[in-house]
């Protein structure tokens, strides 16, 4: 009876092995998609002075006259924001910074994203990626889309299969 038994399959070992293996390579797969999206956020740079606006412009050069007054280093320009299309720079690195990755097991998928880091109603890492309207400075704006996690899964997107292969023992 024994060793009749032993040509059995042990259907819960298997599940067991099968949901083990699934929650291994979720994991894996939402570490490598975060990690994209962090990777093509770069830091913001300083604007040129022919990219500057006539008041920005007024606002460094009265800047950069007070500071050879005071003796100081001459100050840095502001810094220039990303071309539409382009994933978004940087500019405090809270964005990077606040990146996660979960498995939800009652769903069985993992979620990669941006966390909301204040409780007011603004949302910005989702107006970053789809593009859409924000208030700045008591005026409504069109901010044109800068995605980034889109481009990080299709990026990590081909690697998912060979993640998977022979991932149940």
């Amino acid at each position: 009876m024994k060793s009749l038994q032993k040509n059995f399959v042990d259907r819960k070992k298997v599940q067991l092995r099968v949901e083990k293996a699934k929650l291994r390579n979720l994991t894996k797969q939402g570490a490598f998609v975060r990690r994209a999206a962090r990777k093509s956020i770069k830091p913001a740079v300083m604007k040129k002075v022919g990219e500057m606006s006539a008041a920005e412009r007024e606002q460094y050069e009265r800047r950069v006259k007070q500071a050879k007054q005071d003796g100081q280093p001459r100050p840095k320009r502001p810094p220039a924001a990303s071309r539409p299309g382009e994933p978004p720079r940087s500019q405090t690195g809270a964005l990077k910074k606040f990146l996660f990755f979960s498995y939800d097991p009652r769903s069985a998928s993992v979620v990669v994203g941006p966390a909301r880091i204040r409780s007011d109603d603004t949302d910005a890492p989702r107006t970053l990626e789809f593009g859409g309207t924000a208030e700045v400075g008591g005026r409504r704006i069109r901010i044109a889309e800068r995605p980034y996690m889109g481009p990080a899964l299709a990026s990590e997107q081909p690697q998912f299969a060979e993640l998977w292969r022979n991932s149940v023992r």
